[in-house]
């Protein structure tokens, strides 16, 4: 598992940036015979907050890098249970 940060200024192209990500570890098509797709994939559980629209004070939005973690977390293994190889945003 591992962690990335994103700092964006138009979530509404999240969803799709890390649908990229999930789609060029697919097509690289490295071979794993463990894994029922034949070949490498991966599951990504991400967190979306906009502080700015929030102004930071917000007691709903994620502010401490463990709760992005966390969260981010659960929803990976939200998608790990819905079949692997695919994207789940924290809800």
């Amino acid at each position: 598992e591992f962690v990335t940060i994103l700092k964006a200024n138009d979530f509404g192209n999240i969803d799709s940036l890390v649908e990229d990500i999930r789609t060029s570890i697919e097509s690289l098509q490295i071979k794993n015979k463990a894994s029922s797709f034949g070949f490498v994939t991966i599951s990504i559980g991400y967190v979306v907050n906009d502080l700015e629209k929030s102004n930071g004070i917000d007691h709903n939005q994620t502010t401490e890098l463990k709760d992005f973690i966390l969260k981010a977390d659960q929803a990976l293994y939200q998608a790990k249970k819905n079949g692997r190889n695919q994207i789940k945003s924290y809800q």
